[in-house]
């Protein structure tokens, strides 16, 4: 879940019988495709990440950038690389605009208070996810398993 990765770590989850992993993030990159480690598990790289895009300012100080951008699921529907796109249930629930704004509902959502008093209002994961629900939909595209998208690239790169 932390997207915390080493060679050991990948020797017990090829050992496990693990094919492929998704612990490199790349917010919003455009030509990501799966790659191989050496010790033979498949790196599924990550293009969105919720908490990757409301805390972008705290990894990236002074960068311009805005969270939920449209053009990353615009380039995702119109694209043709792997477009792994990673959310959190409790964005989701919660439409989680922001850092603050999520540890601000956290506890009080682990605590029972009612959904319906704790989603934030604004634009949020939620709304970003139900657009790149939509998109797809417009476009025709499904979401596809992981396992499914490997298979799919090794093939297309043979």
């Amino acid at each position: 879940h932390s997207c915390v990765f080493s060679h050991i770590l990948a020797e017990d989850v090829a050992r496990l019988g693990y094919t492929y992993v998704s612990t490199q993030d790349d917010l919003g990159r455009a030509d990501l495709r799966p790659y191989r480690h050496s010790w033979g598990v498949w790196q599924m790289p990550i293009y969105y990440m919720d908490n990757l895009d409301f805390s972008f300012g705290r990894f990236w100080p002074g960068l311009e950038r805005k969270a939920f951008d449209a053009r990353l699921i615009g380039a995702a529907v119109t694209g043709d690389a792997l477009y792994v796109f990673d959310f959190h249930p409790i964005h989701l629930l919660l439409n989680s605009d922001s850092e603050a704004s999520y540890f601000e509902r956290r506890d009080r959502f682990k605590a029972g208070v009612p959904l319906a008093q704790l989603r934030c209002l604004g634009k949020g994961v939620g709304n970003f996810y139900d657009a790149l629900l939509a998109a797809m939909a417009s476009t025709g595209m499904t979401s596809i398993s992981l396992s499914d998208a490997l298979g799919r690239c090794v093939a297309d790169a043979r």
